[in-house]
């Protein structure tokens, strides 16, 4: 793709609209059997990334910059295929997470509270 065809590309999908468009044309062209087995596939390659930056990062070593760099930037991406593949199956599927999202952050500050006397 040229220079000039992906900065066009990035500012029309800048617009929520244009970019849940882009989500839904992508997700029917493929459809739902073929975007469950992209999600597994993007989850496992979060899952390597992850690890990857741990032992990278968190080994009780001081990390390579350049190492650790590349390790983080990998996460970054594996996680946005992610993310990309979940707006596909909630669109895929019609299910909405943020309130079930709302829930579990609510929860887990409850936890938190409860063990400490009070949020961090």
């Amino acid at each position: 793709m040229d220079g000039m065809l992906k900065e066009q590309l990035l500012r029309d999908l800048s617009n929520p609209t244009e970019f849940n468009n882009a989500i839904k044309a992508i997700a029917d062209r493929f459809g739902i059997a073929a975007q469950l087995d992209q999600t597994v596939e993007e989850a496992a390659e979060l899952i390597q990334a992850i690890n990857k930056y741990k032992r990278a990062t968190l080994n009780g070593i001081t990390p390579n910059k350049e190492k650790w760099a590349k390790c983080r930037e990998n996460m970054i991406e594996e996680t946005a295929d992610l993310q990309v593949m979940i707006f596909q199956l909630q669109y895929l599927l019609d299910f909405d997470i943020e309130d079930m999202a709302f829930g579990k952050v609510a929860r887990q500050l409850k936890r938190i509270e409860d063990e400490n006397g009070k949020p961090n």
